[in-house]
């Protein structure tokens, strides 16, 4: 209630608790993780509260979800921090997964992921097995940007063409790789 002069005002606000995360899994990984990849990757995780509610994406990183949800890899990590290092994102498109930017294991081998909640009054404890393919290598050109159909002459026309390596994605820097025990040069122009 506000009190003005003679006036006065009423008004009903309703506060409710912040929705804590009692529990965590993994979604559907989509991401293929090759050997030698340094590249960001993402694995989605999802958190509940203790009435089984899915949290958003804003409540798993909210300051006391953030702190209570803690990540861990094997055979990954992010260029920043030690071996097995990954962290959930904060901000952007992937907010609320699980960020990493490397993949420290060889082909045929697989990454772990693991998430967990070890706070009083609440376990919960989630693990997400990752196969490490082969390294990415060139394997086609895409046109990114068509040329014109008609042209004048002497003019100019860009197009752009990508290199994708084998599951389907850009590769945009050169590299050594070792294939059939061979190492193959390449570079991207």
């Amino acid at each position: 209630t506000m009190y003005s002069g003679s006036s006065t005002a009423n008004a009903k606000v309703s506060v409710k608790s912040t929705k804590l995360a009692t529990k965590v899994a993994f979604g559907d990984v989509t991401e293929v993780l090759a050997e030698g990849d340094q590249m960001d990757h993402y694995i989605p995780i999802e958190a509940y509260d203790a009435d089984g509610v899915k949290l958003t994406a804003d409540e798993i990183v909210d300051s006391q979800n953030l702190s209570r949800i803690k990540v861990m890899g094997t055979n990954v990590g992010l260029s920043t921090g030690a071996s097995g290092a990954v962290e959930i994102m904060t901000s952007g498109e992937h907010k609320g997964q699980i960020h990493l930017d490397r993949v420290n294991g060889a082909s045929g081998s697989v990454a772990y992921f693991t998430a967990y909640i070890a706070t009083a009054g609440s376990n919960s404890y989630a693990n997400k097995s990752v196969k490490v393919d082969k390294v990415r290598t060139p394997d086609s050109l895409k046109v990114d940007t068509e040329a014109a159909t008609k042209g004048i002459l002497h003019a100019d026309d860009d197009f752009k063409i990508l290199v994708m390596d084998q599951y389907g994605k850009e590769i945009k820097t050169s590299g050594t790789y070792v294939e059939n025990g061979k190492n193959v040069t390449y570079s991207v122009y």
